[in-house]
């Protein structure tokens, strides 16, 4: 069997190269914030399981002292009523309410003058743990992440020494926690069956020049942490968590929702499994694959879950499908003292006749958008940037279209190319790019909100076993402003961990530009490989317009026999004329002023749009 460890984590991309800005890729909703996988305080199975040892609400200000390591007046407070800008003053929303203790690492900074935070909050009696093997400490947060760090310190010496416990770690720039959003840390390291415990809860902003590698304050100022509810408890013996399931071995490969029948690989079971208890464990780990007729295949591993671990499970055997069909993984282990994560669900796998997609339906929109009053976030829209995912290919195969879903806020008639590009072997996606093949496309009002569109090519890309594939929808049209292009996705919390997500733009630290991956959703952009999907536009090779410049008449000439609608737009996008032709037309524009129009040719399945210029 298999035994791996790796930290599956989120790259921060553009939030050190934006500012103190909050994020506007994600239009309808804030992104859920990349916690420590921990199973939630409130699937507590047993009361008796988790005895409180002892807790606080900070009612009583004297159970907790105050202090920080930078020698200035940058503190922690207790209030009812903390302000933090960021939160547009919004509370922590605990369980008990009233007072509460918070940081506000910006109200101690004014423009340039910058000051270190080096602040913590401890309990001023120690905790007596003695008897009690596993000790875990919840509380409720809500947190805002500029380069800071939020850590749990653990001292059973009278506070000679400290165990550092670091919360929030994978959160990124400008990212934000839920409110209330519930932090459990197993301490047992440092508290078990110690007499004399002291918890601090240290609030580090770090200079970036420090990179984060240790607990000396920097210079940068942050944004903030509220706390409330803070309970130290007891931990049952025997307590495995299974947290996180995928139907593929990401260290490996990518994770996909769907794979034709030529594409399928082998599904490796894999399995986040945490030790929550105060004994090491030795569990039997039960993997059932079923399909539409049932159950296809069981798996069984024995491993062993040392205490206060957390291990990557990847099953040595796994099961590679011979028929179209959708295959559910379904992980579980005997019950235990909390038997609610005692089981977990991967994301099924669907085997289809032709596509291959990383999304799981439609969940949400990404993209920029231009009319926000961030110019960070308007520059982002106005250029050019793109979209997409990476393919790798099992056996040699044609693609022939791309499916794309233009989401609402796309810019009507918005000019796009999808494209495919070849990742050198043995290269990243910021390396050498081979063009394989590309289209252009204008996008009419019927394609923006109404789910998946599909784009051929003009000739089929043969794609090669063994090879890496980027696949994207790029916006190139940057000469009109609040053009916008959005894309549907799907964020199910373990969307993009296969870093299969990609992107082009000035993502990179000083705005370089290239293409980035991990960008915790996948939009839905697919590979198509059916050839009768390549039919679905009417077969014209060019459309030509002229004169262009013209005084007056235009001719318009293309190849095709179908029906198609001309429209005749000016800048604002207001259709000044409209006809039906077959392959030609000649219209006369001259009771119209000079300047710049857009010709827009379409039907249900084909558009093409084109500027002309009237002398």
């Amino acid at each position: 069997m298999r035994e791996v460890c790796f930290v599956l984590f989120t790259l921060v991309l553009f939030g050190t190269s934006l500012g103190q800005v909050p994020s506007e890729i994600n239009r309808s909703r804030i992104p859920s914030p990349a916690l420590s996988k921990e199973k939630p305080g409130t699937n507590d199975y047993s009361s008796e399981e988790k005895m409180s040892v002892w807790s606080s609400d900070f009612s009583n200000a004297n159970e907790w002292t105050i202090g920080n390591s930078a020698g200035n007046s940058a503190d922690w407070t207790i209030s009812n009523e903390p302000y933090f800008w960021w939160s547009n003053n919004d509370n922590l929303v605990s369980t008990s309410g009233g007072n509460m203790a918070s940081f506000n690492s910006d109200a101690f900074a004014t423009g340039d003058n910058q000051i270190e935070n080096n602040a913590w909050i401890q309990t001023t009696t120690p905790i007596n743990c003695s008897g009690y093997n596993g000790i875990e400490l919840t509380f409720e947060q809500f947190y805002s992440k500029w380069t800071s760090k939020t850590i749990v310190e653990v001292s059973s010496d009278n506070g000679q020494t400290w165990t550092d416990f670091e919360v929030n770690s994978s959160m990124i720039a400008n990212e934000e926690t839920n409110n209330p959003s519930l932090v459990t840390v197993n301490i047992s390291s440092a508290a078990g069956n110690e007499q004399y415990v002291l918890i601090r809860l240290l609030f580090l902003s770090n200079d970036v020049s420090d990179g984060g590698t240790d607990n000396t304050a920097g210079v940068a100022w942050d944004y903030g942490w509220i706390i409330d509810d803070f309970n130290v408890r007891t931990l049952p013996n025997n307590d495995i968590a299974l947290l996180d399931a995928w139907h593929a071995d990401l260290s490996v490969g990518y994770e996909y929702s769907m794979v034709p029948l030529d594409q399928v690989r082998e599904m490796v079971p894999t399995l986040i499994i945490q030790n929550q208890g105060s004994m090491h464990q030795n569990v039997d780990v039960e993997c059932v694959i079923s399909g539409g007729s049932g159950v296809i295949n069981t798996l069984v591993v024995n491993h062993t879950v040392m205490f206060g671990n957390t291990d990557t499970l990847v099953f040595d055997t796994g099961f590679t499908p011979t028929a179209i069909d959708e295959y559910e993984v379904s992980f579980s282990i005997p019950m235990d003292d909390d038997p609610s994560n005692d089981s977990i669900d991967a994301l099924p796998l669907k085997v289809s006749d032709f596509v291959m997609a990383h999304d799981y339906n439609t969940s949400s929109t990404y993209g920029w958008n231009p009319q926000s009053t961030n110019p960070a976030i308007v520059a982002l829209a106005s250029g050019v940037h793109s979209w997409g995912n990476l393919f790798e290919m099992e056996e040699d195969q044609y693609m022939y279209s791309v499916g794309v879903e233009f989401a609402e806020g796309t810019t009507e008639w918005l000019n796009v190319k999808v494209r495919v590009q070849e990742v050198e072997v043995g290269g990243t996606v910021q390396g050498l790019l081979t063009l394989i093949n590309e289209k252009s496309r204008t996008i009419p009002p019927a394609q923006i909100g109404n789910g998946i569109t599909n784009i051929a090519f003009t000739t089929p890309s043969l794609l090669l076993a063994g090879r890496t594939y980027i696949v994207d929808v790029i916006k190139v049209d940057t000469l009109t402003i609040n053009q916008a292009l959005f894309l549907g996705g799907s964020s199910i919390g373990s969307e993009d961990e296969d870093f299969s997500t990609v992107a082009y733009g000035p993502y990179g630290t000083g705005f370089s530009v290239n293409y980035f991956t991990n960008w915790s959703f996948a939009p839905n952009v697919r590979a198509n490989f059916s050839q009768e999907l390549s039919m679905e536009e009417d077969a014209i090779s060019e459309i030509s317009i002229f004169p262009n410049p013209s005084t007056g008449s235009v001719n318009i000439v293309f190849e095709g026999a179908n029906e198609k609608t001309v429209e005749v737009l000016d800048l604002s996008g207001k259709v000044l004329f409209s006809g039906e032709i077959t392959s030609e037309l000649s219209i006369d524009l001259s009771a119209f002023d000079a300047g710049l129009y857009f010709i827009s040719v379409f039907n249900e399945s084909f558009s093409s749009l084109k500027r002309i210029v009237l002398q």
